[in-house]
């Protein structure tokens, strides 16, 4: 064996030093932070040179200059602001507006669609003959200091006030106005007076048609109560019906052929000479067309209003528009959609949602809380103390203030402070999400002539019958076909999907793979190269 180079101990002396002096360097604990970041680079290495997001290689390629560089960074940029635009866009266009109405048919048969309820009420609200025959029946009872049978008369007379809460000097001076304290009056109904008080339907509905059938009025017709009082309705359907409680299950009608002669055919007498107490200074009849399921009150949305006068042969031409809802609607909240289905937000005294409805309870509940009264003539059963005469001075004060409605989606109120202050305020109401829209054109003519001009009315209708004086009313689809609306999205969401995809992919080439792909590299390969490097470091 050979001996050893002079100075070979001495650098392997050396080296085995140093690496005992290197050891411990290796073995110092490395902090989280530190850990994170590098591990964070190093997947971020990874990620650029396999993403398949157009322009990232190519940004971080090694091999291309700063002009190519720069020129990659700008297209970049344009395209991720293209694409982050159009996302804003769909957000807010079309997921913050995502509902659209759209004519589904122009030729939906009106066998399918409901006829209107129709309420005829005589603009006279007070008969002249029931009054004095109920007021024969109170002076026996009201009558304690002498008050003539006259007295009684007037001061029944002014229960038509509570139909219209006029108020002045002729209610506030009367001298039987302390009757009212009396055990004995309050023991009579408001509404049970006020239907004995009204006009007959029996006498004022002279012959009646529906269809291509002369058929009864009584059957046809029910007294039900309206923004007017008691009146004479055809087609009514009404949950809470407190005259004809199987009101609910009733048959809704629907007219399977148009024209004239094939709808709802009247023939009325107003009686005027039997005019007691008017709401209004016109002789006729106020005729309310609206869904079977609403309330008679045109200040409460989508009623007809139309006013039919003596002589006068009246012909209402109806069209309607049925709108129903997709499924899809459903899924998104109400703030959104900004509608009720009948099935949503029920009161307390009806299963079903309307609009109509809602509004009439939020006027009950703002008479109840200025005046803690209900007017009789307003639906619904949880009701408070039944308006008086007591009561017209504060009806009267907020007359105006329980026509007019807040404008809920109202942007810009300047100048109308006034106008705010005195309506009703009803943000709960909302419009429904499937209506039943119907208008109508009116046209008269004299009813004298309808002979010339409608031979099959006068045979039809006029039979044995003076028609001095008398009224024709005719309500009828013209034509075979109304239409029908859909409510639906703008697009569904995996159209939205398709749409977001494609423009993106268009753009940069983004996919659900490069989702795939980014969830791959930042959580997947991430948690891999920070395990592994902690178990280095420890």
């Amino acid at each position: 064996m050979s001996p050893l180079p002079p100075g070979t101990f001495t650098m392997q002396h050396n080296n085995v030093w140093q690496k005992q002096r290197k050891r411990p360097s290796n073995t110092r604990k490395i902090n989280l932070e530190t850990l994170m970041r590098r591990s964070f680079v190093k997947v971020l290495k990874e990620y650029v040179k396999e993403s398949s997001i157009g322009g990232i290689k190519e940004i971080c390629s090694p091999n291309i200059g700063w002009r190519e560089r720069l020129l990659w960074i700008g297209v970049f940029v344009v395209m991720m602001s293209a694409m982050f635009y159009y996302l804003h866009h769909t957000w807010f266009e079309i997921l913050t507006k995502p509902l659209v109405i759209s004519m589904e048919s122009s030729t939906y048969p009106i066998s399918k669609i409901n006829f209107p309820a129709v309420a005829f009420c005589n603009t006279n609200r007070i008969s002249r003959k029931a009054l004095k025959e109920f007021s024969q029946i109170m002076h026996r009872s009201m009558a304690l200091n002498n008050e003539t049978i006259e007295e009684v008369e007037l001061f029944f007379l002014q229960y038509g006030r509570l139909l219209d809460y006029s108020y002045d000097d002729i209610l506030r001076n009367h001298p039987f106005l302390d009757i009212i304290t009396l055990k004995d009056f309050y023991s009579q109904n408001t509404s049970e007076v006020m239907q004995k008080l009204a006009p007959k339907c029996d006498e004022m509905l002279l012959r009646c048609g529906w269809g291509s059938e002369e058929v009864n009025c009584k059957t046809n017709f029910d007294v039900q109560l309206t923004v007017r009082g008691h009146c004479c309705i055809f087609n009514y359907i009404q949950e809470d019906s407190v005259d004809d409680p199987n009101s609910a299950n009733k048959d809704v009608k629907r007219q399977s052929v148009p024209g004239a002669l094939y709808g709802l055919r009247l023939v009325l007498d107003p009686m005027i000479d039997d005019y007691a107490y008017t709401v209004n200074n016109i002789r006729g009849f106020d005729v309310f067309l609206f869904s079977p399921g609403h309330f008679a009150d045109f200040s409460g949305g989508k009623v007809i209003y139309r006013i039919v006068e003596p002589d006068r042969a009246e012909f209402i031409e109806l069209s309607s528009i049925q709108q129903r809802a997709a499924a899809e609607v459903r899924k998104y909240p109400v703030r959104i959609r900004k509608c009720f289905f009948q099935d949503e937000n029920g009161s307390s005294h009806r299963k079903t949602y309307t609009y109509n409805y809602c509004i009439i309870n939020c006027r009950i509940k703002s008479i109840q809380s200025l005046c803690k009264c209900t007017p009789y003539f307003l639906p619904g059963k949880d009701r408070a103390r039944t308006c008086t005469l007591e009561d017209l001075k504060c009806l009267n004060k907020y007359r105006e203030k329980l026509l007019y409605l807040y404008p809920n989606d109202a942007q810009d109120l300047r100048g109308l402070e006034t106008e705010v202050e005195d309506s009703l305020f009803c943000p709960n109401c909302l419009p429904d999400c499937e209506p039943i829209q119907h208008y109508a054109k009116s046209y008269k003519i004299s009813i004298n002539t309808i002979e010339e001009h409608f031979v099959p009315f006068r045979s039809d209708m006029f039979d044995k019958i003076n028609i001095t004086g008398k009224i024709l009313v005719s309500i009828y689809h013209s034509a075979p076909s109304g239409t029908l609306d859909r409510l639906d999205v703008v697009s569904y969401w995996f159209e939205i999907l398709s749409n977001i995809g494609g423009f993106c992919g268009f753009l940069l080439g983004f996919s659900l793979f490069a989702i795939v792909e980014v969830f791959y590299y930042f959580v997947v390969r991430f948690t891999i190269v920070v395990t592994n490097a902690y178990n280095v470091a420890k």
